[in-house]
């Protein structure tokens, strides 16, 4: 019996060695693994306004100059324009506007250079980037005029830039002849990349 304890003690003895050994061998082990992560992309895009109708007037019995005013909405019916760039676009973008002359039924005309914008400068609401563009206060736009931009960044970077107050108005000439006038204004909407 004493012999077999013997036996049994041996045999723990080296279980308890072999336990110790192994943990100290796994307590200095490493083990090295990946770790990944996906962000995806949200849809970028810009809220803007597309036609305005500045109303009707009458004749002006002097003949003179007048100016027909309006806030530019969107079809949401805010003043505020905005672009969201859920891409991080590094080559930087622009929303920019221009204006044709404007004709009437019996092609009378009314110059692009009369028609302006106006709007407030710039800001970033969200995310991270730097803004481009500047405010207006009645800039004619027969040249393509940048209402908001994002400048070029290394760095992939998400934001929303906006603009508020955006208007619009038209100088009418004095002497200018009646009708119904119209023009088309192209807005140039970012790509996203």
């Amino acid at each position: 019996m004493k012999k077999n304890l013997a036996k049994l003690g041996v045999l723990s003895l080296s279980l308890v060695a072999a336990l110790a050994m192994l943990i100290a061998n796994n307590a200095n082990a490493q083990q090295t693994g990946d770790v990944t992560l996906t962000i995806n992309s949200g849809t970028s895009v810009c809220v803007y306004g597309t036609s305005l109708d500045l109303g009707t007037t009458g004749v002006r019995p002097d003949f003179g100059a007048f100016t027909l005013s309006s806030g530019f909405n969107t079809s949401a019916g805010s003043t505020t324009w905005s672009c969201t760039d859920f891409a991080g676009t590094t080559g930087g973008w622009d929303l920019t506007i221009i204006s044709s002359n404007l004709t009437n039924e019996t092609a009378n005309v009314i110059a692009s250079g009369n028609v302006f914008i106006t709007h407030d400068a710039p800001t970033m609401t969200n995310g991270s980037c730097t803004v481009g563009g500047a405010a207006a206060a009645k800039v004619a736009i027969n040249a393509s005029h940048t209402i908001i931009a994002k400048a070029a960044s290394t760095q992939k970077t998400v934001c929303t830039i906006d603009t508020a107050n955006v208007s619009l108005a038209v100088d009418v000439p004095a002497n200018q002849a009646p009708g119904r006038y119209a023009g088309t204004l192209t807005i140039t909407v970012p790509t996203f990349y």
